[in-house]
């Protein structure tokens, strides 16, 4: 008689088991740029431009800055360049910079809003 409540117990744990180990996991968030890593590339990449884009090879401290960034590597320094009013082709620069870098770039970027 008891053997009844305890399949009955098993069954439902099996149930809940599938349930809870088929769910996927949420995607990780999007890589983000973080105040600290603008600044750093501030720190590192803008007075290498001096206004305009000098030769950069990938043992710079921009380079650096910028491959320890990821994906979003591009995407920080635009923002850096516009934190401090560089007025030049930013998408044009930022695209040179990250290229001579090695760091990873999509084809069709742009500096935007």
């Amino acid at each position: 008689m008891a053997s009844a409540p305890i399949v009955f117990l098993l069954s439902l744990s099996l149930v809940f088991f599938a349930l809870v180990t088929s769910q996927t996991p949420p995607p990780p968030p999007p890589p983000s740029c973080s105040t600290l890593k603008i600044l750093g590339l501030v720190t590192a990449c803008v007075p290498n431009l001096g206004g305009s884009l000098l030769p950069i090879n990938a043992s710079t401290a921009c380079c650096n800055a910028l491959v320890g960034s990821g994906s979003v590597a591009a995407v920080c320094l635009c923002r850096a360049l516009s934190l401090v009013g560089v007025k030049t082709d930013t998408t044009a620069t930022v695209t040179n910079v990250v290229t001579a870098c090695n760091a990873p770039i999509s084809a069709n970027f742009t500096c935007g809003a």
